[in-house]
C-alpha cells in the first residue's frame, strides 16, 4: 500500500489517497475516472438493474462536478475539508484518532468519498462509490469500500502514523 498527497504542489498536507496494491493510480484519481466514463457508468447500471440509464448517467456526471467545484474551493482556500466529510456512524465521534469518513458534496445522492480523517482538515481517502442502498452493508460495492476503511486503519495504526506529521514523514520517506 502506498499513500500520496494528491494536491501536494497546491495544497501539501491536507490530502492524501491511497493507492491499493493492484491499482497503479490512487483511489481518488480512479474514481473520478472511473464515474466520468459513460462505458463504465452503463455497465455498472446493467449490473445493479437502473432502468433510467441515460438518467443515472446525467446526475453522475453532475455529482463529479460538484467534487471537482469543491476541490477547486478547497484548493483556492475559500473552504476546509472539514466541511465536507462527516463521520461514517454515530461511533465515529468528530475527534476520534483517525475517524472513519465519508465525503458527501453538495446536492449528491449517489457518490460517496471515503476515507479516514487524520487530524483537522487532514483527510487520507480509500475509495469512493456509487451509494445505491441505503446501508453500506447492504451493496457490495460499499461493503469492499467499508472493508478497505478498515483494512487502511489497521495499516495506519500499525505504521504509527496517528497525526498529520507521521503521514508526512511516510509520504516523504516511500517517494
Amino acid at each position: 500500500m502506498k499513500i500520496v498527497d494528491i494536491f501536494a504542489e497546491v495544497f501539501p498536507g491536507h490530502l492524501y489517497a491511497v493507492i491499493l496494491d493492484k491499482d497503479l493510480e490512487n483511489e481518488f484519481d480512479r474514481n473520478i475516472e472511473n464515474w466520468t466514463s459513460v462505458e463504465f457508468l452503463r455497465n455498472y447500471a446493467s449490473v445493479n438493474k437502473i432502468n433510467d440509464q441515460i438518467s443515472f448517467i446525467k446526475n453522475i456526471t453532475k455529482e463529479v462536478g460538484e467534487i471537482d467545484d469543491v476541490m477547486l474551493r478547497v484548493i483556492n482556500r475559500d473552504v476546509e475539508l472539514n466541511y465536507f466529510f462527516r463521520p461514517l456512524s454515530n461511533s465515529e465521534f468528530l475527534d476520534k484518532v483517525l475517524s472513519l469518513q465519508k465525503g458527501k458534496f453538495g446536492s449528491q445522492k449517489f457518490l460517496r468519498i471515503y476515507a479516514i480523517k487524520i487530524e483537522s482538515n487532514c483527510f487520507l481517502i480509500t475509495g469512493g462509490a456509487i451509494k445505491l442502498k441505503r446501508t453500506m452493508q447492504e451493496h457490495p460495492e460499499t461493503m469492499k469500500e467499508l472493508y478497505t476503511l478498515h483494512q487502511v486503519k489497521s495499516f495506519l495504526i500499525n505504521q504509527g502514523i496517528l497525526d498529520s506529521d507521521a503521514i508526512n514523514e511516510y509520504v516523504f520517506e516511500i517517494n
